[in-house]
Protein backbone atom coordinates (compact mmCIF):
# COMPACT_ATOMS: atom_id res chain seq x y z
CA UNK A 1 0.00 0.00 0.00
CA UNK A 2 2.76 2.17 0.63
CA UNK A 3 4.13 1.65 -2.55
CA UNK A 4 1.00 2.42 -4.78
CA UNK A 5 0.78 5.36 -2.65
CA UNK A 6 4.37 6.86 -3.97
CA UNK A 7 3.53 5.85 -7.47
CA UNK A 8 0.56 7.79 -7.72
CA UNK A 9 2.32 10.87 -5.79
CA UNK A 10 2.09 13.14 -8.82
CA UNK A 11 4.78 15.89 -6.67
CA UNK A 12 7.91 14.23 -5.44
CA UNK A 13 11.50 16.40 -5.31
CA UNK A 14 13.21 13.10 -5.88
CA UNK A 15 12.39 9.94 -7.94
CA UNK A 16 10.19 7.48 -6.66
CA UNK A 17 12.16 4.91 -6.73
CA UNK A 18 13.99 7.11 -3.78
CA UNK A 19 11.16 6.74 -1.28
CA UNK A 20 10.39 3.13 -2.06
CA UNK A 21 13.89 2.12 -0.99
CA UNK A 22 13.63 4.10 2.29
CA UNK A 23 10.64 2.21 2.76
CA UNK A 24 12.11 -0.91 1.91
CA UNK A 25 15.00 -0.51 4.37
CA UNK A 26 12.56 1.20 7.07
CA UNK A 27 10.29 -1.76 7.08
CA UNK A 28 13.07 -3.96 7.19
CA UNK A 29 14.44 -1.95 10.52
CA UNK A 30 11.23 -1.98 11.99
CA UNK A 31 10.97 -5.54 11.62
CA UNK A 32 14.18 -6.64 12.59
CA UNK A 33 14.22 -4.92 15.89
CA UNK A 34 10.79 -5.85 16.73
CA UNK A 35 10.71 -9.25 15.83
CA UNK A 36 11.23 -11.28 19.47
CA UNK A 37 12.93 -14.31 17.62
CA UNK A 38 14.02 -15.28 13.96
CA UNK A 39 14.09 -18.53 12.97
CA UNK A 40 13.95 -17.85 9.04
CA UNK A 41 14.59 -15.44 6.97
CA UNK A 42 13.65 -15.75 3.37
CA UNK A 43 14.80 -13.24 0.78
CA UNK A 44 13.71 -12.96 -2.83
CA UNK A 45 14.33 -9.67 -5.00
CA UNK A 46 17.43 -6.96 -4.82
CA UNK A 47 19.15 -6.53 -1.57
CA UNK A 48 21.23 -3.34 -3.27
CA UNK A 49 19.34 -0.71 -1.65
CA UNK A 50 20.62 -1.11 1.76
CA UNK A 51 24.67 -0.70 1.41
CA UNK A 52 25.47 -1.10 5.16
CA UNK A 53 24.35 -4.34 7.25
CA UNK A 54 20.98 -4.54 8.70
CA UNK A 55 21.31 -7.57 10.32
CA UNK A 56 23.34 -6.52 13.55
CA UNK A 57 25.46 -9.50 14.79
CA UNK A 58 24.55 -9.20 18.36
CA UNK A 59 20.94 -8.68 17.96
CA UNK A 60 19.36 -11.29 20.54
CA UNK A 61 16.53 -11.85 18.00
CA UNK A 62 18.64 -13.29 15.52
CA UNK A 63 20.96 -15.34 17.76
CA UNK A 64 18.76 -18.45 16.93
CA UNK A 65 18.55 -17.90 13.31
CA UNK A 66 18.92 -21.59 11.64
CA UNK A 67 17.53 -21.10 8.01
CA UNK A 68 18.06 -18.97 5.36
CA UNK A 69 16.48 -19.30 1.43
CA UNK A 70 17.37 -16.38 -1.06
CA UNK A 71 17.07 -15.93 -4.59
CA UNK A 72 19.27 -13.30 -5.98
CA UNK A 73 18.04 -11.94 -9.22
CA UNK A 74 21.10 -9.94 -10.36
CA UNK A 75 24.89 -10.52 -9.61
CA UNK A 76 24.61 -8.45 -5.90
CA UNK A 77 26.03 -10.33 -3.34
CA UNK A 78 24.90 -7.78 -0.23
CA UNK A 79 22.48 -10.31 1.26
CA UNK A 80 24.90 -13.04 1.07
CA UNK A 81 27.43 -10.86 2.52
CA UNK A 82 25.23 -9.08 5.49
CA UNK A 83 23.69 -13.02 6.59
CA UNK A 84 27.18 -13.82 7.12
CA UNK A 85 28.24 -11.56 9.87
CA UNK A 86 24.75 -13.02 11.91
CA UNK A 87 24.78 -16.14 10.98
CA UNK A 88 27.19 -19.00 11.72
CA UNK A 89 25.32 -21.45 13.45
CA UNK A 90 22.53 -22.61 10.25
CA UNK A 91 21.28 -25.67 9.52
CA UNK A 92 19.24 -24.86 6.50
CA UNK A 93 20.66 -22.98 3.66
CA UNK A 94 18.86 -22.71 0.16
CA UNK A 95 20.64 -20.63 -2.16
CA UNK A 96 19.48 -19.92 -5.82
CA UNK A 97 20.91 -17.39 -8.41
CA UNK A 98 19.97 -17.64 -12.05
CA UNK A 99 21.37 -14.30 -13.47
CA UNK A 100 22.99 -14.64 -16.72
CA UNK A 101 26.00 -12.35 -15.11
CA UNK A 102 26.66 -13.71 -11.99
CA UNK A 103 30.18 -13.17 -10.96
CA UNK A 104 33.04 -15.06 -9.05
CA UNK A 105 32.75 -12.83 -6.35
CA UNK A 106 28.64 -14.10 -5.66
CA UNK A 107 30.42 -17.68 -5.74
CA UNK A 108 32.93 -17.03 -3.32
CA UNK A 109 30.56 -15.03 -1.00
CA UNK A 110 28.24 -18.09 -0.93
CA UNK A 111 31.20 -20.59 -0.02
CA UNK A 112 32.55 -18.12 2.49
CA UNK A 113 28.46 -18.32 4.00
CA UNK A 114 28.86 -22.18 4.11
CA UNK A 115 32.04 -22.81 5.11
CA UNK A 116 31.43 -20.49 8.10
CA UNK A 117 28.35 -22.75 9.33
CA UNK A 118 29.16 -25.82 11.86
CA UNK A 119 25.84 -27.16 11.93
CA UNK A 120 24.76 -27.43 8.36
CA UNK A 121 22.18 -30.19 7.87
CA UNK A 122 20.66 -29.25 3.84
CA UNK A 123 22.21 -27.34 1.62
CA UNK A 124 20.44 -26.58 -1.91
CA UNK A 125 22.38 -24.63 -4.34
CA UNK A 126 20.88 -23.71 -8.10
CA UNK A 127 22.86 -21.73 -10.27
CA UNK A 128 26.44 -19.98 -9.06
CA UNK A 129 28.16 -22.17 -11.79
CA UNK A 130 31.19 -19.14 -12.11
CA UNK A 131 33.13 -20.85 -9.57
CA UNK A 132 31.59 -23.97 -8.58
CA UNK A 133 35.16 -25.31 -7.18
CA UNK A 134 35.03 -22.68 -4.78
CA UNK A 135 31.67 -23.85 -3.39
CA UNK A 136 32.51 -27.45 -3.19
CA UNK A 137 36.07 -27.24 -1.49
CA UNK A 138 33.96 -24.79 0.92
CA UNK A 139 31.43 -28.11 1.52
CA UNK A 140 34.97 -29.95 1.96
CA UNK A 141 36.54 -27.82 4.45
CA UNK A 142 33.00 -27.44 6.63
CA UNK A 143 29.84 -29.17 6.57
CA UNK A 144 30.32 -32.30 8.81
CA UNK A 145 27.03 -32.56 9.76
CA UNK A 146 25.49 -32.52 6.55
CA UNK A 147 22.51 -34.58 5.77
CA UNK A 148 21.29 -33.69 2.35
CA UNK A 149 22.70 -31.61 -0.94
CA UNK A 150 21.02 -30.58 -3.72
CA UNK A 151 22.87 -29.24 -6.43
CA UNK A 152 22.08 -27.48 -9.75
CA UNK A 153 24.15 -26.02 -12.08
CA UNK A 154 24.24 -25.41 -16.08
CA UNK A 155 27.60 -23.83 -17.40
CA UNK A 156 31.33 -24.45 -16.82
CA UNK A 157 31.26 -28.14 -15.27
CA UNK A 158 33.67 -30.96 -16.65
CA UNK A 159 34.90 -34.28 -15.39
CA UNK A 160 37.33 -32.75 -12.88
CA UNK A 161 34.51 -30.47 -11.10
CA UNK A 162 31.98 -33.70 -11.37
CA UNK A 163 35.02 -35.69 -9.73
CA UNK A 164 35.73 -33.51 -7.05
CA UNK A 165 31.98 -33.16 -5.87
CA UNK A 166 32.20 -36.56 -5.04
CA UNK A 167 35.40 -36.95 -3.25
CA UNK A 168 34.87 -34.53 -0.97
CA UNK A 169 31.00 -35.22 -0.06
CA UNK A 170 31.07 -35.45 3.73
CA UNK A 171 30.47 -38.87 5.85
CA UNK A 172 27.24 -37.58 7.07
CA UNK A 173 25.64 -36.97 3.69
CA UNK A 174 22.34 -39.30 3.07
CA UNK A 175 20.62 -37.57 0.65
CA UNK A 176 22.21 -35.83 -2.97
CA UNK A 177 20.06 -34.47 -5.67
CA UNK A 178 22.20 -33.16 -8.39
CA UNK A 179 21.36 -31.79 -12.07
CA UNK A 180 24.14 -30.81 -14.45
CA UNK A 181 22.24 -29.08 -18.03
CA UNK A 182 25.63 -27.56 -18.96
CA UNK A 183 25.76 -27.49 -22.90
CA UNK A 184 27.34 -30.49 -25.07
CA UNK A 185 28.41 -31.83 -21.41
CA UNK A 186 28.35 -35.55 -20.63
CA UNK A 187 30.66 -37.14 -18.01
CA UNK A 188 33.40 -39.64 -19.62
CA UNK A 189 33.73 -43.05 -18.26
CA UNK A 190 36.62 -42.56 -16.29
CA UNK A 191 34.64 -39.46 -14.13
CA UNK A 192 31.53 -42.04 -13.56
CA UNK A 193 33.81 -44.74 -12.94
CA UNK A 194 35.51 -42.01 -9.84
CA UNK A 195 32.34 -40.86 -9.14
CA UNK A 196 30.87 -44.12 -8.56
CA UNK A 197 33.98 -45.09 -6.30
CA UNK A 198 34.18 -42.14 -4.45
CA UNK A 199 30.30 -41.82 -3.34
CA UNK A 200 31.09 -45.94 -1.87
CA UNK A 201 31.91 -45.11 0.58
CA UNK A 202 30.08 -42.64 1.42
CA UNK A 203 26.26 -43.64 3.30
CA UNK A 204 24.00 -42.35 0.98
CA UNK A 205 20.72 -43.87 0.97
CA UNK A 206 20.05 -41.79 -2.26
CA UNK A 207 21.55 -40.25 -4.81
Amino acid sequence: MAKLWIIHRRTLTKPKQHYIDILKKTFCDLFLERAEMIHFVNHSGNFGFVKSSLFDKNAPNLQKLRKIQFFEKDDDSTFIENISDVANNLQHIIAQNRSSRISPCACKALASLIENQGALQYLGITGYYQNISTIIQSIKNSCQKLKELKFYTEDNFDDSIFSEMAKHLPPTLQYWDISIEATNYYPSPNAVKSFLENIATNSLKES
